[in-house]
């Protein structure tokens, strides 16, 4: 997705607009607008810095670039740390979890 449809969307989720964020960061309001609705790919790196400080976010997470850790995604990176041993004993868990759920 490029940026103007990302800001686009969590302006949206925020229930803001581009006006109040142009307010808020002090960038004329039809900078925004122009970075929405010309879909752009590229935008200053100061522009996208306030940006993200003014709706709470990392750079990471208004580019859509990061994905939020669950326990499945910390689960499946975390095995590098266990045994082999231990972790047939978390495969045997899981296989023991799901077998409850039928």
């Amino acid at each position: 997705m490029s940026f103007g449809k990302q800001l686009a969307k969590i302006l949206a989720e925020k229930g803001t607009n581009a006006n109040e964020l142009s307010k808020k960061i002090g960038v004329p309001a039809s900078t925004i607008y122009s970075m929405i609705n010309r879909n752009s790919k590229r935008t200053d790196v100061d522009i996208l810095v306030k940006i993200a400080d003014a709706l709470d976010m990392t750079i990471d997470e208004l580019l859509g670039v990061t994905s939020k850790q669950t326990p499945q995604t910390i689960a499946a990176h975390s095995d590098h740390d266990l045994s082999e041993e231990e972790q047939e004993k978390v495969r045997d868990y899981i296989a023991f979890l799901i077998s409850q759920k039928k």
